[in-house]
């Protein structure tokens, strides 16, 4: 049986995948990075999200966009997701 918040969160992975694309395809017109870069995001936006006490549900283009923005910083500052945080994510979707 899977729980509203187990739904609510592959909507989330469901939704940041989608953007995720978009940009790279639709946007940027190149080929996404491999998917260690993918998932470093996903640990991103929910490190972000946890900040503002939001719950990891469907995700709009619109905040993948501004996410993708702060994450291109977060990451000139020389930051990434530990790799607990990744075997987390890696746990929890096998296939993102």
């Amino acid at each position: 049986m899977t729980t509203k918040s187990t739904r609510d969160e592959l909507g989330f992975y469901e939704s940041l995948d989608d953007g995720w694309a978009r940009i790279f395809a639709l946007m940027l017109g190149t080929r996404q990075p491999n998917k260690a870069v993918k998932k470093e995001f996903a640990v991103f936006v929910e490190k972000e999200l946890k900040k503002s006490n939001l719950d990891l549900m469907f995700i709009a283009e619109d905040d993948t966009l501004n996410f993708f923005t702060k994450f291109l910083e977060y990451l000139m500052d020389g930051k990434e997701a530990s790799q607990l945080e990744l075997q987390l994510l890696n746990k929890k979707l096998k296939t993102f």
